[in-house]
């Protein structure tokens, strides 16, 4: 069995056998002092090494569920064997740190579904054991946050709105910037310079060719190509959203002029794009790959998503009784 191989299921927690496995969380009120105290992995080569390191990751991080700690543990564990692996201490300023982080994530996590969540897990941890290393602040997004994703109703008030504009150009534009943030996480930086001819029809599905900053190929969620693909096929404009410009305020006037009578759905492109954002880590992606479509170099905006990834997830698993009110 390969050590790190993050799908050889190689941690156990005694806590966790004596409580009699998963029922862990069900039956046992989660105490993360405890959790730390009693992890140990399955393969115990070379533990000894790295046990100091991962218990106290473990007790810095301060979550608050066994699920999060578990998963946790594996990625201090698997970290902290990486650095010995590489020769690099198991100081916290350097095993922490954010290019460190970076590097194990791209290479021992590369293709992992949950890569996201693991690389999250430890920059959790790195900000709050180092001091010195380059972290960038954390964002904290509340549920009023005007980059928090869209719900279904927001997004069925959005359509309603693009689609009852008075004028052709705001109509057209305000399509453009639904479907292309919606369903390529392009923001007011990359949208209005989409050409008709960057959009595709391939076999691979539909996909924009998205111009710099950060030029790259971005497929298209499915929900949202054929409205894409119909409306580039249709513009007769340099551009989706209208004629080219090179005024920087472009997609701000744009937005701002497309207005609803009601008052009840505002066109924000950060959340149409946070939006994509979590529904394509839903999607499990590969981290680069996640990072290559959505043109970042780090995972600070990803990290900001996580809280909606995991609200998600519970709501689709049946765990979080609907809102009363």
């Amino acid at each position: 069995m390969n050590a790190l191989d993050p799908a050889s299921g190689f941690e156990r927690s005694i806590a966790e056998q004596r409580v009699g496995g998963r029922g862990y969380t069900r039956t046992t009120s989660f105490s993360l002092e405890e959790f730390a105290a009693a992890y140990v992995p399955a393969d115990l080569i070379g533990w000894s090494e790295v046990e100091e390191f991962v218990r106290r990751g473990l007790l810095a991080s301060e979550v608050r569920t066994y699920s999060h700690a578990q998963r946790t543990a594996r990625a201090l564990t698997m970290l902290a064997r990486h650095c010995v692996s590489a020769g690099v201490p198991l100081d916290p300023e350097r095993a922490l740190h954010p290019d460190r982080v970076g590097h194990f994530v791209a290479t021992d996590l590369a293709g992992m579904a949950s890569a996201c969540d693991w690389a999250s897990d430890l920059s959790r941890v790195g900000r709050r054991l180092t001091r010195n290393a380059p972290w960038i602040p954390k964002r904290t997004f509340g549920r009023g946050h005007k980059k928090a994703p869209l719900s279904e109703s927001e997004i069925a008030a959005l359509s309603r709105l693009v689609r009852t504009q008075t004028t052709d150009g705001r109509r057209r534009a305000g399509q453009a910037f639904l479907f292309l943030g919606l369903g390529a996480g392009l923001d007011g930086r990359w949208a209005t310079r989409i050409a008709p001819s960057d959009v595709g029809d391939e076999a691979r599905g539909v996909v924009v060719h998205v111009p710099g900053p950060k030029p790259r190929t971005v497929p298209v969620a499915d929900r949202w190509a054929q409205e894409l693909i119909d409306l580039a096929r249709s513009t007769e404009t340099t551009c989706l959203v209208g004629q080219r410009s090179t005024s920087a305020n472009r997609a701000s006037a744009l937005t701002q002029s497309i207005k609803s009578t009601t008052g009840d759905a505002v066109l924000d492109l950060g959340r149409l794009r946070s939006t994509w954002l979590v529904n394509r880590m839903l999607d499990g992606l590969a981290l680069p790959t996640l990072l290559r479509e959505a043109g970042l170099i780090s995972t600070s905006q990803l990290d900001g998503m996580l809280p909606y990834v995991d609200a998600r997830l519970a709501e689709l698993e049946g765990k979080v009784e609907p809102h009363a009110g």
